[in-house]
């Protein structure tokens, strides 16, 4: 009778195994493709990506003005003008780049006689990108600038100086105004 309840038992314990089922849970995640270029002035710096927020950063304005004023005291400087910060973010494989355009310094004032042009030079850190001359109104970079390589493997992100030199000899020409004005655009492109 022992012999019995043992090989049993052994048949039942046994068995129990052959009727456990398994329970399965799939999840899936989708991670939407971004990229950003967002600009902050000299006196903000750049962006601090340690506490990297998408949010946050997607909310900045796209316009910045600069508080660096361009004159008698840092024209004729030797190493480009600071004016801002381009702060880049991508979380694609495909890189990030730019391209830069750049308008003239010029008095923009409605009814200005002033005619004078300032061509200058705009660098993201020490490269030269664009040069603007007093003859032109408008200068587009001969080629894109790349910010983040192509096959990242995780989100990227970076910080540039944007600097400035102004061409002296166009600032030694000018006719005294306080209200000569330019614009530096930055467009972001996919690799």
């Amino acid at each position: 009778m022992k012999k019995t309840i043992a090989i049993l038992l052994v048949l039942v314990l046994a068995g129990a195994g052959l009727f456990a089922a398994e329970a399965v849970l799939n999840i899936g995640a989708s991670v939407s493709a971004q990229s950003l270029i967002k600009i902050t002035d000299e006196a903000t710096g750049p962006y601090d990506f340690a506490d990297f927020i998408f949010e946050a950063f997607n909310t900045m304005d796209d316009t910045v003005t600069s508080t660096v004023i361009i004159n008698e005291s840092n024209f004729a400087e030797t190493e480009p003008v600071i004016v801002g910060h381009l702060n880049y973010w991508s979380n694609q494989t495909t890189g990030l780049a730019t391209t830069v355009t750049a308008t003239v310094l010029r008095d923009r004032t409605e009814s200005t006689t002033n005619t004078s042009k300032i061509g200058y030079t705009v660098f993201l850190s020490e490269t030269s990108i664009v040069t603007v001359t007093n003859a032109q109104e408008l200068a587009t970079a001969a080629s894109p600038t790349i910010l983040i390589a192509s096959n990242s493997v995780t989100s990227s992100y970076g910080a540039q100086k944007i600097k400035v030199k102004v061409n002296e000899n166009d600032y030694r020409l000018a006719l005294a105004s306080d209200a000569y004005t330019a614009t530096i655009k930055f467009n972001y492109i996919a690799n």
